[in-house]
């Protein structure tokens, strides 16, 4: 993941605008202090290109579920999508499905959900009142 990263060149439109090297010197801070409160997080998405939307879900979801970028950090991306729960499928050849990663940097505590169990749980009846 981490090559991705700081390597890697967005090459979709995104609804947050692009990676400066103060959001990467960010990450790459975050990364290396094991006592963060606020790492930023990762998503994957596959899908056909003609539905990204520039956004990390459906317009009808209300939460979307993050990896701790520090979980990933030095990860193969397919590691890294299976330690999210992801299951990466290899596209048709000639498909136009894509593979999409978002990068999350959360201001306060309350915007970021992480991808476990314990989260989840913690979280659940404060969901389902809705």
């Amino acid at each position: 993941m981490r090559d991705i990263v700081l390597f890697e060149s967005p090459t979709e439109a995104s609804s947050a605008g692009p990676l400066t090297p103060e959001i990467l010197a960010q990450i790459q801070n975050t990364v290396s202090d094991p006592l963060t409160t606020l790492p930023p997080a990762t998503r994957l998405g596959q899908m056909p290109r003609a539905y990204y939307t520039g956004k990390v879900a459906r317009a009808e979801r209300v939460k979307a579920f993050f990896l701790d970028v520090r979980d990933g950090w030095n990860m193969t991306v397919l590691q890294s999508a299976e330690a999210a729960g992801f299951t990466l499928v290899p596209p048709e050849p000639g498909s136009d499905v894509g593979l999409y990663l978002w990068l999350f940097v959360p201001e306060t505590q309350e915007s970021l959900v992480r991808a476990t169990w314990g989260s989840i749980f913690q979280n659940l009846g404060e969901w389902l009142a809705g």
